[in-house]
């Protein structure tokens, strides 16, 4: 995977999301921008329990045949929702700490604690068309 990184961010253009720390190191030095959705933890967690039930009562498949079950999303230790109980308080406190790392001081932070501020600012971005990208 991480030679996959390395092939995509040798490009002009591309975009992530996600926080995969273990390719934090390739993402970020190469990358010179970052959002962070940094919501409220009501927020998040209603979120993500609506998009949970809902792949779990709709079957709906995520990769490879791969769906969500009531036994996954709730009940095993690898459960999506385990891990926001656990990520989101060491998120808050891991990412300003890393953002003010040397290697990391020529990143471009837009930090959005609410939902309509990061919608606002995305509105307000110029239009491009996709022939600006290639």
């Amino acid at each position: 995977m991480r030679a996959q990184v390395q092939q995509l961010t040798d490009q002009e253009h591309w975009v992530c999301d996600g926080n995969y720390s273990q390719l934090r190191n390739i993402l970020w030095q190469r990358a010179d921008t970052v959002i962070w959705l940094n919501y409220p933890f009501p927020t998040v967690f209603w979120r993500l329990m609506r998009r949970t039930l809902q792949r779990s009562f709709g079957k709906v498949e995520l990769w490879n045949g791969n769906r969500e079950s009531w036994q996954t999303s709730f009940f095993l230790s690898d459960s999506i929702l385990l891990w926001l109980l656990q990520s989101y308080p060491r998120h808050l406190s891991e990412y300003p700490q890393l953002l003010k790392h040397p290697q990391y001081m020529h990143l471009k932070l837009f930090r959005f604690r609410r939902p309509q501020a990061a919608q606002s600012w995305l509105a307000a971005l110029p239009k491009k068309s996709p022939e600006t990208f290639k």
